[in-house]
């Protein structure tokens, strides 16, 4: 791949040309609508995932807490966070190894794909056998640091070099995972694993009603992810049977190229981690940890909100780089511009909901001392939301099209921005401060650096973009805060939560169906209900 063509790091943002002759213009509208039906099935397999991860949490978590106790359960949570701490010891391999796998893919290079599939295998070996070695040998010492006792010292030590094993087992498995993603087979894997995930809770929950202690949990936990990674590698040889590891095909070329894209999705992780962790070190610093809980709570629930929408976008980046490798540009752009316009309208419900009544879904769920200090947290950083989780789109499309250098820069700058903000407003204001230090760049990024640099590189007049991508969500979210500020909503319990809810959805869903929508989108969705309706048994 040629410096300046768009792949490599991507270290400028100069608009999209197309390397080969565009084929958009030659595919006919029943393509596209399959194309868009096929996306929409995997999307909704990572959004049920999410869900059933989410859903086994809260069933299992507290099992293990009451079964555990809380010392035995605090050993488990302080090592998965030291082993987690270890995965950007990948160097950001697995998300190269998507977008290569994508883009050889769409131009039909089986040569690149081998190349570039025993490269990251090797890679990612490597990098296991890193991660395995320095936890199993330093777990005495990780032991010590947490400061665990000499009578569970020993089952202490035996529970880390579990771990050591479970999170090198994750290292060597992205490889599977990383190349089915390529090829975008995200609903085989997801339907499988969702199945993997209600499996291990159920073994986990009875096994620990029995009377098992830690050590079975890892051991559960490990045979999980053997499991999970061992059905991944099925399905790849099924779905690309010559994709094999063979010494022959490494690749000094693939390997620069994994390594320098992935370094800069490194970055980028560890400024959103960054991002995730700055505002409760800065209160528990600066206030108290108890002020931490309440600023926590709030974020949290956003947290969640983001996973779904993150969950989307690690279907798009395949399906981006795969345009991206056709040189479609047309088709990024529509997906931009598009798409943008469809996820602030999806999220809008969700955010309009929050901003009326999260301070009573707070007390309901957490009771009043955390929504009398959390509720003006949340309606901020609500605020935020609206433009930064559409914005996300904008996340895969650089990653897609290999421009992950411009990414990690911006993510690391909202980053250092938040913490300084943050810190400076604090003292004065409180959790409010530190609430309006995330927002501030976040609207800066988001409604500004993001959009602008995309216009650009996809050949879009920012104005354009931004009234076909935010006028409608944003007239609709000025509505409900309008309504909501001359006729203030307060809801019981979570019924009229709910009720709210409902409303929102309902009043959302009609103004997206009739001003929304694409036309074409509308006439084949209308299409395609009509004869998912004709066929339903009567």
């Amino acid at each position: 791949m040629e410096p300046g063509d768009g792949g490599g790091t991507g270290a400028h943002l100069s608009p999209l040309r197309p390397r080969v002759p565009s084929v958009a213009a030659g595919r006919s509208l029943r393509y596209h609508w399959r194309r868009l039906n096929a996306l929409a099935k995997s999307l909704g397999s990572y959004w049920s995932y999410s869900i059933a991860i989410v859903a086994a949490a809260f069933v299992v978590s507290p099992v293990v807490v009451q079964r555990l106790g809380p010392e035995s359960y605090g050993l488990w949570s302080a090592l998965l966070s030291a082993g987690g701490s270890l995965a950007v010891l990948d160097f950001g391999v697995h998300a190269a190894l998507v977008r290569q796998i994508a883009m050889h893919a769409a131009r039909g290079d089986e040569s690149a794909l081998r190349a570039t599939y025993s490269t990251a295998l090797t890679l990612l070996g490597a990098f296991a056998t890193v991660t395995f070695a320095t936890l199993f040998f330093g777990s005495a010492s990780l032991v010590d640091f947490f400061g665990v006792g000499a009578d569970a010292r020993g089952e202490a030590i035996l529970v880390c070099r579990i771990v050591a094993v479970d999170f090198a087992l994750g290292l060597f498995g992205a490889a599977f995972l990383g190349a089915l993603a390529g090829l975008q087979q995200f609903v085989r894997v997801n339907l499988a694993t969702i199945g993997l995930v209600i499996a291990k809770s159920v073994v986990l929950v009875v096994m620990l009603e029995r009377g098992a202690g830690l050590t079975t949990v890892a051991l559960v936990q490990v045979a999980a992810t053997l499991c999970k990674h061992t059905m991944q590698y099925v399905l790849l040889r099924r779905e690309r049977p010559t994709l094999r590891w063979r010494h022959s095909e490494w690749s000094g070329s693939c390997a620069r190229e994994l390594l320098s894209y992935g370094a800069y999705a490194v970055v980028a992780v560890l400024a959103l981690k960054l991002l995730l962790y700055t505002d409760a070190i800065v209160i528990a610093r600066c206030l108290s940890t108890a002020h931490v809980t309440a600023y926590a709570v709030p974020a949290s629930i956003l947290e969640h909100v983001e996973r779904l929408a993150l969950a989307g976008i690690a279907v798009l980046v395949p399906w981006i780089s795969a345009k991206d490798a056709r040189g479609d540009v047309d088709g990024q752009r529509s997906l931009y511009l598009a798409g943008t316009r469809y996820a602030a309208l999806l999220l809008l419900p969700i955010v309009a909901t929050l901003y009326a009544v999260g301070d009573d879904f707070l007390r309901v769920w957490m009771g009043r001392d955390v929504a009398e200090h959390g509720s003006g947290v949340l309606r901020i950083l609500v605020v935020g939301q609206l433009f930064a989780l559409p914005q996300l789109l904008a996340h895969g499309v650089l990653k897609g099209t290999g421009r992950v250098r411009f990414l990690a820069a911006t993510l690391i700058a909202q980053a250092l921005g938040n913490l300084a903000l943050s810190l400076w407003w604090v003292r004065d204001h409180g959790l409010v401060g530190v609430a309006f230090g995330t927002l501030v760049p976040v609207l800066f990024v988001n409604a500004g650096i993001l959009p602008v640099a995309l216009c650009r590189m996809l050949g879009l007049a920012p104005l354009r973009y931004a009234v076909r991508a935010y006028a409608l969500p944003l007239a609709l979210a000025a509505g409900f805060a309008g309504i909501e500020f001359a006729f203030p909503f307060s809801a019981a319990g979570y019924a009229g939560i709910a009720l709210y809810a409902f409303i929102a959805i309902v009043v959302v869903g009609l103004a997206t169906w009739w001003f929304g929508f694409e036309p074409h989108h509308r006439r084949r969705l209308a299409a395609s209900l009509t004869r998912r309706r004709d066929s339903l048994p009567r």
